[in-house]
């Protein structure tokens, strides 16, 4: 099994639709999967550890209950498979194992700070390979458009 680090989400554009990136755990292939945009939200709240909603949301609901199905010992979220371009993935959690979509197990394990991981044969299969210095200087530069602002590029000498 590879483990798997979630990068972020992605919109090539605002009409698009969201792409989940997981790159391997000290490698250099990205596995992209496409998820929908209430998904993208319920994940993005806590990569960005958004403010959190007074009453629990659905995707906090199912963490509570995964946490104490395995007793509060740690789980993991495996993506099993892509079949007909559909990713399929399982919650193992203490002695159970659940079905689940990519995207509602990846919001629960980000919530409970569980792994994620998928099979090599998996990422052979659609993994796509990036160079890594590539995608770090990209990140670099998104880091400095969030914290940019008009007032940097103000001309000191008109």
């Amino acid at each position: 099994m590879i483990d798997l680090d979630v990068i972020g989400i992605r919109l090539a554009a605002p009409e698009d639709v969201p792409v989940l990136l997981l790159r391997e755990s000290g490698g250099t292939r990205l596995l992209p999967i496409w998820i929908s945009s209430v998904d993208a939200a319920a994940i993005a709240i806590v990569l960005d550890d958004s403010e959190q909603f007074h009453r629990p949301m659905t995707h906090d609901l199912l963490a509570n209950v995964l946490d104490e199905v395995s007793n509060g010992k740690p789980g993991t979220v495996n993506i099993t498979e892509m079949r007909d371009g559909v990713y399929f993935a399982t919650i193992s959690a203490g002695s159970f194992v659940f079905d689940a979509r990519p995207s509602d197990a990846i919001a629960a394990a980000l919530r409970l700070e569980w792994s994620i991981e998928c099979p090599e044969q998996l990422m052979d299969q659609v993994g796509v390979e990036v160079d890594r210095s590539e995608t770090d200087e990209v990140e670099k530069f998104r880091e400095f458009l969030d914290t940019v602002t008009p007032d940097d590029f103000e001309n000191e000498n008109p």
